[in-house]
């Protein structure tokens, strides 16, 4: 089991994840949208897209926590609204779970119209300039057109009677189907982005840089050493070979082979720590050869 002493760590390494240039451009674009929607004619909406563990939620998650008040062409303070499309997803659970978070109270035998109708209501007197759906590829789970047809319908009342600009979260290729249901709702999802993993490309040498400071800054945190009897470029590509650049698998291989150092009182990362960690913590996502025994 973990002590606090690694979640404090893991905390901090989460952080230094998402600030780095990829998720910097991202959370950039996010607030360029909501910002050019309170002066545009129509919402500018977006979508993030990304395989899992790459680090969406975090991403925005660290935006709506650092994010101010956007004040707008009117003098009004708008907010940002977070909020997890629950699962099973459907509209009106949707509906529910941002009434909900609006402190909005619910009724079981509210038809869904009357629902979204009243959460429109909600989302204008709180001030909502920007709704942020997170685990929006939930809603790919249903299974009829007609079904999904509607969401995008709901969708496209919020964003237009709201005033709202919608930015929708989810993994790669499960964002899309939802949004292209509706012509209108699409149109307005201008900016459409993927949060890609670290990539190490021989020929690339910002993306390689991009990820040695990332995993040097791993390092550095969990107050350890590098292998004395490994070179540093060699080193990552091999961690990166391990996680296929995927922020949440670097993180956990290192932070458990770390720990695994510590219980044995070694204040340097070894290979053979790595490939305990790997065995443990990734070999189920990997197909790949150990690359620490190698």
């Amino acid at each position: 089991m973990f002590s606090a002493y690694d979640d404090s760590i893991l905390k901090q390494v989460c952080a230094d994840v998402i600030r780095y240039p990829r998720y910097r451009e991202l959370q950039s674009l996010m607030a360029e949208c909501y910002g050019q929607s309170t002066i545009a004619t129509e919402p500018r909406c977006m979508s993030i897209e990304g395989v899992s563990g790459v680090g969406k939620t975090l991403l925005v998650r660290d935006y709506v926590a650092n994010s101010p008040p956007l004040v707008d062409e009117n003098g009004v303070c708008r907010q940002v609204l977070y909020l997890t499309v629950p699962a099973p997803a459907s509209r009106e659970g949707t509906i529910y779970a941002m009434l909900r978070k609006l402190g909005g109270w619910t009724e079981s035998r509210e038809k869904s119209r009357e629902a979204s109708s009243r959460l429109i209501k909600y989302l204008s007197a709180s001030a909502i300039g920007q709704v942020i759906m997170d685990d929006f590829h939930h809603y790919v789970s249903i299974t009829r057109d007609r079904d999904r047809a509607e969401v995008a319908e709901w969708l496209l009342q919020v964003v237009d009677e709201a005033r709202v600009c919608l930015v929708v979260v989810g993994l790669e290729g499960e964002v899309q189907p939802i949004l292209d249901m509706n012509p209108q709702i699409s149109r307005l999802f201008s900016s459409r982005e993927t949060l890609k993993p670290f990539v190490w490309d021989e020929s690339d040498e910002r993306h390689r840089q991009e990820l040695s400071d990332f995993v040097l800054r791993v390092f550095t945190l969990l107050g350890i050493s590098l292998p004395s009897n490994t070179r540093t470029e060699d080193l990552i590509r091999r961690i990166y070979y391990a996680t296929g650049g995927v922020a949440a698998h670097v993180v956990n291989l290192l932070r458990y082979a770390s720990q695994l150092g510590r219980e044995m009182g070694e204040s340097t990362l070894t290979a053979s720590r790595l490939s305990q960690a790997f065995k443990a913590r990734l070999n189920h996502v990997s197909l790949k050869a150990n690359p620490f025994e190698v």
